[in-house]
């Protein structure tokens, strides 16, 4: 008989926020996580469907890049909940490039959001964790319609509170 094999949350070197569809029809966004660690990059996958419920009416379904950015910054925020399972030291965003400002932003979420779930869980505050993109692009700010210096006009903030519930 094989002793079962435990989960051992020391053993992962990394938080993968590995990649995101929207299927329009449904209104659904598929958000898909990973833990890594040195033998597999996908040791432990996480996946979360969001269902937009309002009903549009008349209105067309979103699109465009102001909308890819916006659940792109929902994908990471919303790891945070599944990045609490191991805490690793990166948290790597594979897809998409972040800019600096939006580095930045995801760096005081991971860390200052989850202050309280480090103090309770014995972990060292402030929260040794490094936020990075996994696919540098030259190109990402012009196709994501967004200016090198910030998010653009209209945007005001690209998720709500309650990340770390």
């Amino acid at each position: 008989m094989s002793t079962p094999s435990r989960f051992d949350p020391g053993s992962f070197r990394s938080f993968r926020v590995v990649d995101r569809d929207y299927d329009p029809e449904l209104r659904t966004v598929t958000l898909r996580y990973a833990l890594a660690d040195d033998a597999s990059d996908d040791a432990v996958t996480f996946v979360e469907t969001v269902t937009f419920e309002t009903d549009p009416g008349d209105v067309a379904a979103p699109a465009g890049a102001g909308f890819d950015r916006a659940v792109l910054h929902l994908h990471v925020a919303a790891g945070t909940s599944y990045y609490k399972t191991a805490a690793p030291p990166e948290v790597v965003v594979e897809d998409t490039r972040l800019r600096p400002d939006e580095q930045a932003y995801h760096q005081h979420l991971y860390d200052d959001g989850l202050r309280e779930f480090a103090v309770t869980n014995g972990l060292a505050v402030p929260l040794s964790v490094d936020v990075r993109s996994g696919r540098p692009a030259a190109s990402d700010d012009a196709a994501h319609g967004a200016p090198a210096g910030g998010p653009g006009p209209g945007l005001v903030v690209p998720i709500g509170g309650g990340k770390d519930s």
